[in-house]
């Protein structure tokens, strides 16, 4: 019948390409510096303190997630962390050598 015949379609992936690149590298982008800070945040407060710790969940909640939108996220970020985030235990979590920075 004609419904089992397979479809042919005459392209190849250049035609998805020109969007694909278009929105990929903003978003790429974005989700690199959120991992840069996730990773701030279980490192320097979840791996040190416990993750199942009650006061450091408890912070993560009112100080990070409670917020939502309404102030800047780097104001979180500070508020969470009591200092100002940084890239260095993403770097480590690379495998790459940070230095240690004078805070």
């Amino acid at each position: 019948t004609a419904h089992s015949q397979s479809l042919t379609v005459e392209w190849d992936t250049r035609q998805t390409l020109l969007p694909h690149c278009c929105w990929l590298s903003k978003k790429y982008y974005g989700y690199m510096w959120a991992q840069v800070y996730a990773i701030d945040m279980f490192e320097t407060r979840f791996r040190q303190e416990g993750i199942f710790n009650t006061k450091t969940g408890l912070d993560y909640r009112t100080k990070v997630l409670a917020w939502g939108g309404s102030r800047d996220a780097f104001d979180h970020l500070r508020d969470f962390l009591g200092r100002e985030p940084n890239s260095d235990a993403f770097l480590r979590y690379l495998g790459l050598d940070v230095k240690k920075r004078d805070d």
